[in-house]
């Protein structure tokens, strides 16, 4: 207290003097209108996207709505699948409880996605319903790649030519795929957990130039969610602090402002990797060192169907230079 009171009132100083509000000063007092009739709610009905990210104040917000006008009804759209803001004050409760929190309620689940395949469908649906607390579903893609998992472990590849062997085998894979149109450009997004494994502005644009077909693209996985990419390079995937699942120990006083946590083991991470996982319409690479690699890693060895980039780069060389057959090198002379 003695060190965050004298900033919390500065803060508060320096936003009366700008005649300034911020976001939940602005959601805590249009909850107080309308409680006490100040503004009369004028809508029948209301559509609330992204249910999932839903805080204590803004839930209260909507109860204040509905207490004022008992004929509205709400409609709230969101996937607790994808429930990745908690350190901002996303509740998953009130999405996974809503009938508590909001009464009685009508469910109807959205079963098909049109971004990624069924086999990459079926494989992050395994992976996010391992924590039983999160609900059951059934969700359907399209047609997509029979391969969408590709591990890198570095030690398998040249550790200072990975990225260019993973965009070469990507090349590759557009070029055998007729699903794939060469006339546009294929979008490759590179992810991480933390953004200071991003590539730097000057050598995302040396790749960029190098492979002229791609559109690289980059970001952590919290920033991205909602964008897609035909492909997706996950980097880091190892265990510790900077890992993914992240091991960082959250300090006990901001954990005292925060929803209540879960007690499943990284609950929070293994959606966050499903959110990246999906952002995938075709493949997802997956790199990582052998010595610390990740749990989540170890899981998808353990129980899905996956391939290894070494594998991928043998049968781009035998594709590149087919073996020659022993006879082909031979003159063949016709006598009369």
């Amino acid at each position: 207290n003695a060190l965050l009171e004298p900033i919390w009132r500065l803060y508060q100083d320096d936003l009366r003097k700008a005649g300034s509000i911020n976001y939940e000063q602005m959601i805590v007092l249009a909850t107080e209108y309308i409680r006490t009739g100040q503004f009369k709610v004028p809508w029948r009905e209301v559509m609330i996207d992204e249910f999932q990210d839903i805080s204590s104040h803004r839930a209260a917000l909507i109860q204040a709505i509905r207490q004022q006008r008992l004929d509205i009804r709400l409609f709230c759209v969101g996937d607790d699948w994808q429930a990745i803001y908690r350190f901002a004050g996303s509740d998953l409760h009130f999405t996974t409880e809503f009938e508590r929190f909001f009464g009685e309620v009508r469910r109807y689940a959205l079963s098909h996605t049109f971004r990624f395949g069924e086999v990459l469908s079926e494989e992050s649906s395994r992976f996010v319903l391992a924590n039983s607390r999160q609900s059951k579903k059934s969700l359907y893609g399209h047609e997509g790649h029979s391969n969408p998992l590709v591990l890198c472990p570095l030690e398998q590849i040249k550790r200072n030519n990975w990225l260019e062997n993973i965009l070469q085998v990507i090349q590759q894979d557009i070029r055998l795929c007729a699903g794939v149109s060469q006339q546009e450009r294929v979008s490759v997004l590179i992810l991480s957990r933390f953004h200071h494994f991003l590539l730097s502005p000057q050598k995302l644009a040396a790749y960029s130039q190098a492979f002229p077909d791609l559109e690289l693209i980059q970001g952590t996985v919290h920033s991205v969610k909602g964008n897609e990419a035909d492909y997706v390079l996950l980097l880091e995937m190892n265990c510790g602090e900077f890992g993914f699942p992240s091991e960082k120990v959250s300090d006990k006083l901001v954990e005292s402002f925060l929803p209540m946590g879960e007690d499943y083991p990284f609950a929070e991470e293994r959606r966050l990797f499903y959110v990246a996982l999906t952002r995938a319409r075709r493949q997802v690479y997956l790199c990582y060192s052998d010595a610390i690699k990740s749990v989540f890693i170890e899981e998808l060895q353990k129980h899905h169907k996956v391939q290894y980039l070494a594998e991928l780069i043998q049968t781009h060389k035998k594709i590149v230079n087919p073996k020659r057959k022993p006879w082909s090198g031979l003159n063949i002379f016709k006598f009369r």
